[in-house]
């Protein structure tokens, strides 16, 4: 397992607490919230907490990611949420939360077809296991198909697919509470026509019915989606969409505790698959990324953030614009993050075999780099000299 780092691990479970937020929904709502107003409830979740963050963060995003920012927005947030209430109306919930099952294949798909990244069949097996497992759990023998509920999880799935997916790829250059509050904000903008439109109005609330607004709108969106942006901006894509599974698992968990519902006999089985397809496919990718078989993973260190799919350096938010050599020598000592490499084995894998002893190349090119890193050799944030050694990352 040592694939696994340290900085992996901590960035898997952080993005993992993101759906097991969002898996306490059914019963905050069901428990709390006034009923049939799904789409207000969307809309008290997710506008109020864009707003908030907008205000706290102040950042605006570049002229050129206007049309990018309102895509993901309406694809992560706008649209996905108004599919899902319609499918949840429209399907038991089971169904539902097995058809959005199929979001890690659509990013693995995705990933495939148009950035050539594959997954490890592991992977894929794990993802089809995944969905299985998810049936086991949730279907019963007396589930009612309706067309219009099965087309809107459809749908869905792939506008949460490629939401994840396009803000992967895009990598906009907002900090994560200005991204969460502009992506927030722009879901609920689309979402408050519908919710006025479709939803009886909202008179009075009682202080527990505050209570799940106030949890929907803080924990459900402003962290939830926090954690999940800075996911998607560390893992790959198909890493995160994995870890949606954990949703319907923490609803059933939560059920079982608090309203005695019962997990037995097949759906036992079911639950253990689900959890069993998650880890497998972070496993998979792990060992994937360490074999050095797949560029898309990224490594950070504090606001430094290297992409190695997208071959994307950024500080604090914003790009840092590198040439080649740079971006080389950053990887290089990235991928072995906390570990010296040594100026022999830069100069081989960079420059080539034949200029192993031309180490002024090397100090010149890490002199640029700090430069533009804004680092300071005698006191270095992130690049640091082993005398007559090397040059490692720092990892913290």
């Amino acid at each position: 397992m040592a694939f696994l780092s340290r900085n992996l691990i901590l960035d898997l479970l952080l993005t993992a607490l993101a759906p097991a937020i969002w898996g306490t929904t059914y019963i905050v709502t069901s428990q709390f919230l006034p009923p049939d107003r799904p789409f207000i409830a969307a809309l008290l979740r997710v506008l109020p907490a864009g707003i908030a963050l907008l205000i706290w963060s102040r950042r605006f995003p570049q002229r050129g990611e206007w049309a990018k920012l309102i895509v993901t927005g309406i694809l992560n947030i706008g649209a996905f949420q108004a599919l899902l209430f319609i499918a949840a109306y429209r399907l038991p919930g089971g169904l539902a939360a097995v058809i959005g099952a199929i979001q890690p294949l659509l990013v693995m798909l995705l990933a495939w077809c148009v950035d050539r990244q594959r997954s490890p069949w592991l992977a894929v097996f794990s993802a089809i296991a995944g969905i299985l497992g998810m049936a086991m759990l949730l279907l019963s023998p007396h589930t009612v198909l309706d067309p219009l509920g099965i087309g809107a999880a459809f749908l869905g799935a792939i506008s949460m697919a490629l939401g994840t997916w396009l803000s992967r790829r895009w990598a906009l250059s907002l900090p994560i509470v200005a991204l969460t509050g502009w992506q927030l904000t722009i879901g609920g903008v689309v979402l408050a026509p519908v919710a006025l439109i479709v939803d009886p109005p909202l008179h009075q609330i009682t202080v527990l019915q505050a209570a799940g607004y106030l949890w929907l709108c803080l924990a459900g969106a402003m962290l939830a989606y926090g954690l999940w942006f800075r996911g998607i901006g560390r893992l790959s894509p198909v890493a995160v969409s994995a870890m949606s599974l954990l949703s319907p698992v923490t609803a059933v968990v939560l059920g079982w505790i608090f309203l005695g519902q019962k997990i037995q006999g097949m759906a036992l089985v079911g639950l253990i698959v689900v959890l069993a397809s998650v880890l497998s496919i972070q496993r998979a990718l792990a060992r994937q990324a360490a074999q050095g078989e797949s560029p898309e993973a990224s490594v950070a260190v504090g606001p430094l953030q290297v992409d190695f799919a997208y071959r994307r350096v950024t500080l604090e938010g914003a790009e840092v614009a590198l040439t080649r050599k740079e971006y080389a020598v950053l990887a290089a000592l990235a991928r072995h993050l906390g570990r010296v490499v040594t100026q022999q084995q830069l100069l081989k894998d960079i420059w080539g075999p034949t200029h192993v002893e031309d180490t002024h190349y090397l100090r010149v090119v890490v002199g640029h780099l700090r430069q533009k890193l804004g680092d300071d050799p005698a006191s270095p944030r992130f690049l640091v000299t082993e005398a007559g050694v090397g040059y490692r990352l720092r990892d913290s």
